[in-house]
């Protein structure tokens, strides 16, 4: 609240600079996934969903829970008129932001499928984390510094794009 009072473009520096630390983290673990792969770890791809329910209500919620990852578009029509060009490069950011997102977080869902069986995905509190351990071994801090710094970013840009 306190940068997005003191400077605009201070606060659009520090959305830039998480949402870079953000994509870093992920790239890191989409990385680890596919050194994994290459060392043979597709037990758990190749059986794909087995024993996955069809339930339209637990199905409904999955969707509505992934929601979350794509709750950054919204921001955008909310800044419009800071935006270049807008009615040009809005929807490139819609549409790049959203693709983006889908290309990431499935890579990300295959590198925990590498590392991590289907139950211990579904029973561990925290994916990444558990990840980061088997993977990142002594580095595996990084996944929650790589969070906590995620979350920073989503509730700056949200206190700019809510305050417009």
């Amino acid at each position: 609240m306190f940068v997005n009072c003191y400077s605009t473009k201070l606060a659009n520096w520090m959305t830039i600079l998480s949402t870079a630390f953000k994509v870093a983290a992920l790239l890191v673990i989409v990385a680890g996934g596919l050194v994994k792969l290459a060392q043979g770890n597709t037990h758990v791809l190749s059986t794909g969903f087995e024993g996955s329910t069809w339930d339209i209500s637990k199905i409904s919620l999955a969707l509505y829970d992934a929601l979350w990852a794509y709750d950054g578009w919204i921001n955008l029509n909310s800044v419009t008129e800071e935006i270049h060009k807008p009615s040009k490069n809005l929807p490139r950011a819609n549409i790049a932001g959203v693709f983006l997102v889908m290309v990431v977080y499935l890579a990300t869902n295959m590198a925990y499928f590498t590392a991590m069986t289907t139950t211990e995905l579904l029973q561990a509190d925290a994916v990444a984390v558990v990840w980061g351990d088997r993977v990142l071994q002594q580095a595996s801090l990084l996944i929650p510094l790589a969070v906590m710094i995620s979350a920073f970013g989503a509730v700056n840009a949200n206190a700019f794009a809510g305050s417009r």
